[in-house]
């Protein structure tokens, strides 16, 4: 009953329930996924309904939230997937929540917690393997990009190919191709949480390729975070192989 009622349309009783789940979270951390259910379920939810997506994000952006996605990769999953796809809440308040969310998550975020195996010593990170919901999560991630941010090459040609065949708006029918700027560098940060100093040459390759492509790009709201993104990922071993 409560995490329903923290979802209310008054922001009295859905803050007194909020109090009631987060005090139930911090009790009990594992149950952190089950208690914000709804919450990421509100985010994902059509039509839009501003109230329960500001009561969502308030919910998802608590520490005991926020600090949980830091340890359990199946929730970062969730709540990643769920900040993702919340462009059609587009009313003021919601998406100052969201944006909201986003930055709680980080502020507070550590990408060292997020590793694929549990052995320890030395030499544990040479056998690194990305767990599989991070891995799921990051193939989420490039999933809502525009093809011309993944692959400006095979956009471009993929292009010249649909005018020549009179397929004219071909490329609009793509999930990525409507990614909001804002929702782009939340994208953008979320796959920097993702990289390791370990990553193999392919991934590198495919994230180089996508932050040259948001440099060069037409936006240029991208261009600051996508060269940050480089001269982070310049310090790793596989930059120099990709």
């Amino acid at each position: 009953a409560a995490r329903r009622t923290a979802l209310h349309k008054y922001r009295g009783v859905r803050s007194h329930a909020r109090q009631i789940v987060e005090g139930c979270v911090k009790r009990f951390p594992p149950c952190t996924a089950t208690m914000c259910s709804l919450a990421r379920d509100a985010l994902l939810e059509r039509p839009a309904d501003e109230d329960r997506a500001v009561a969502a994000c308030a919910l998802l952006k608590s520490t005991h939230s926020v600090n949980r996605m830091r340890v359990d990769p199946s929730y970062f999953r969730a709540v990643s997937d769920a900040l993702l796809r919340s462009s059609h809440h587009d009313a003021d308040k919601a998406q100052a929540a969201v944006n909201e969310l986003f930055l709680s998550i980080a502020i507070r975020f550590s990408r060292s917690t997020l590793r694929g195996n549990v052995t320890s010593g030395p030499g544990a990170d040479d056998d690194f393997e990305l767990h599989p919901d991070l891995a799921a999560a990051r193939e989420s991630v490039y999933d809502l990009m525009s093809p011309a941010e993944k692959d400006p090459a095979a956009a471009a040609a993929a292009k010249d190919d649909a005018a020549d065949a009179d397929a004219d708006g071909a490329d609009d029918a793509s999930p990525g191709a409507v990614l909001h700027w804002t929702y782009s560098i939340m994208a953008n940060a979320l796959l920097l949480f993702l990289v390791h100093p370990k990553i193999d040459a392919r991934e590198m390759a495919r994230l180089a390729k996508y932050a040259m492509s948001c440099l060069l790009g037409p936006s240029k709201t991208l261009r600051l975070p996508a060269a940050c993104a480089l001269l982070m990922i310049s310090r790793y071993d596989a930059f120099h192989d990709a």
